[in-house]
């Protein structure tokens, strides 16, 4: 999840539609889980853990990422992999 995140913000903040600590996610917490191949359920509840653990904070759609930082190497994420020479994006 945290993944799919990072993936999201880079390729959001690449077309401009990433805020200054986040963005809108644009799919419910059941398209989430389909496209993680989890149930919903099990979605929910690793927000609420991204959410204690200090990695997100949201209200409604709207997520921000205190812990963008941690997330980042919580999921291994190397945003040189899909766009070379790219500054990390809008929380680095």
């Amino acid at each position: 999840m945290a993944h799919v995140f990072r993936e999201l913000g880079s390729r959001m903040d690449a077309i401009g539609l990433t805020q200054e600590h986040g963005y809108e996610l644009p799919m419910t917490q059941e398209e989430l889980a389909d496209v993680l191949d989890l149930t919903a359920v099990h979605v929910d509840r690793m927000l609420k853990a991204h959410e204690v653990g200090g990695l997100i904070t949201r209200t409604r759609r709207n997520m921000s990422f205190p812990g963008w930082e941690k997330m980042r190497e919580a999921c291994y994420f190397d945003q040189c992999f899909r766009y070379p020479g790219q500054q990390e994006p809008f929380l680095s």
